[in-house]
C-alpha cells in the first residue's frame, strides 16, 4: 500500500473509488453531483492524500 498525492490522478479513477466506498449508502452521487460537491467544498488535488493498493 502506498499514500501519495492525488495530484494529476484522473478525476475518473478518484469517483469510481468514491463510489466503491460508499456503495452501501442509501444516497449515491453521480459524477456531476461528485464534481460539484468537490468544488464547493475547496478540493484541492495537489493537497489530498490517498492510499493506493496496487
Amino acid at each position: 500500500m502506498e499514500i501519495k498525492s492525488l495530484q494529476g490522478t484522473d478525476f475518473d479513477k478518484i469517483f469510481d473509488a468514491f463510489s466503491n466506498a460508499f456503495e452501501d449508502y442509501e444516497v449515491q452521487v453521480n459524477k456531476e453531483e461528485m464534481q460539484t460537491m468537490i468544488h464547493r467544498r475547496g478540493f484541492v488535488q495537489e493537497l489530498s492524500f490517498a492510499a493506493f493498493d496496487q
